[in-house]
């Protein structure tokens, strides 16, 4: 029997997608959007508003309001393999990442809001830079108290866990005080010959949104090393740490951000429209508390 999970509060979505599952679609939208992102987002009140506005920091574009009551928010994604055009990069990281609190672009590439997995390097440069509000070349206690928030997909989870958080966390430019991630939230972090996802002990928050089973309409089969799943986690002895699995709940109803999924369709790529509901909900785009799939027991360290 297929149940349908409800979230609690009210949120309104719309993005344009071309040629999903549909179980009830979304509310709103541009369906003839050629990047699959048209339409409109509702939010109401928010836990911890993002604010609005645009600011320019360095070459870096980021959305929202650097005056929040925290100081700011910034916020770097990172997209899958191979290209920014594939695979759910376009579908549905883009629109996903639009919608968060601070988000830095990468303006090197036509204002996408997130960096190519393989650009960590330049993911790095671009997040100390955000965050250097006072232009110094430094990230210290002089420099706005900006909440850090990096979300990765596929490839880039896996780089967002084992490169960009660690690298940022270490690097010379930045003080002890200020080396430190508030949420890193990956979606289905998958790559060659890793396991597990190593969460640094910095990281204040870590969540995983994954599926240990594929569907048959998944988009990594048929491609090389594929099909792919989510690598579990591995946290400090403490941490705040959570592995969410959908393929534990298969004939539950999920509300994506496009669209609504039951959880034995739950793949590679739907997996970050299926999760964007709740990681706008851990960075305070939306207080609306998502339906969620049941949690795996992590290792730690």
């Amino acid at each position: 029997m297929k149940i349908a999970l409800l979230s609690v509060g009210t949120l309104v979505w719309g993005c344009g997608e071309t040629d999903p599952p549909v179980h009830g679609g979304y509310t709103g939208g541009d369906s003839s959007s050629a990047d699959g992102a048209g339409g409109d987002f509702v939010s109401g009140d928010v836990r911890g508003d993002p604010g609005g506005g645009d600011t320019f920091m360095g070459d870096h574009h980021i959305g929202g309001d650097s005056t929040s009551p925290i100081d700011c928010d910034v916020t770097i994604c990172l997209g899958g393999a191979l290209f920014r055009n594939t695979g759910a990069n376009p579908t549905y990281v883009q629109p996903l990442c639009e919608l968060l609190p601070g988000i830095v672009y990468d303006t090197t590439d036509n204002q996408y809001s997130f960096f190519m997995y393989s650009n960590s390097a330049g993911a790095l440069a671009a997040l100390i830079d955000a965050l250097d509000t006072n232009n110094d070349g430094f990230v210290d206690e002089s420099d706005d108290r900006c909440r850090v928030n990096i979300v990765g997909y596929s490839w880039g989870g896996v780089n967002a866990a084992h490169k960009l958080a660690p690298d940022f966390m270490g690097h010379a430019n930045v003080s002890v005080e200020r080396a430190i991630v508030d949420n890193l939230l990956i979606m289905a972090p998958y790559a060659p010959s890793v396991s597990p996802i190593h969460v640094p002990s910095d990281v204040r928050r870590f969540r995983e949104y994954r599926h240990s089973s594929t569907p048959a309409s998944d988009c990594s089969i048929g491609v090389p090393l594929g099909p792919y799943l989510g690598i579990p986690p591995e946290c400090p002895t403490g941490a705040d740490c959570i592995d969410y699995d959908y393929a534990l709940e298969p004939d539950s109803l999920f509300v994506g951000l496009v669209d609504d999924w039951y959880g034995d369709e739950v793949g590679h790529c739907t997996i970050v429209d299926v999760a964007a509901p709740a990681v706008m909900y851990e960075l305070g785009v939306t207080q609306t508390v998502p339906a969620l799939p049941p949690t795996v027991p992590v290792d730690v360290y």
